[in-house]
């Protein structure tokens, strides 16, 4: 993990369900509810408190190979950052901090 980097989690809050109807998944939370893209929805299962945000970019990169890494880069960043800024993904204090 690099120094300083959080793992990322799903908020306590907020649940990742398959929407029939929508023919998608949703991330659900009290407040709200967020359909999500298959990429987007891959992401939030990324995030599972044992990943920082190199990692999640990282196996989005190995997942997607015939992407541009930097595009590929650049869009999961701009997807965590929302879901940060949503509080529907939270950043957890890593191990020994």
């Amino acid at each position: 993990m690099a120094a300083g980097e959080k793992r990322l989690a799903i908020a306590a809050s907020a649940r990742l369900r398959w929407d029939p109807i929508e023919g998608r998944h949703v991330l659900l939370s009290p407040e709200r509810g967020l359909a999500l893209s298959e990429t987007a929805t891959e992401v939030v299962r990324l995030c599972d408190g044992t990943r920082t945000t190199s990692d999640i970019v990282r196996a989005c990169v190995d997942k997607y190979s015939e992407g541009d890494p930097s595009k590929i880069d650049v869009d999961v960043r701009g997807v965590l950052s929302e879901l940060c800024t949503r509080k529907l993904v939270v950043e957890k204090a890593g191990e020994g901090e």
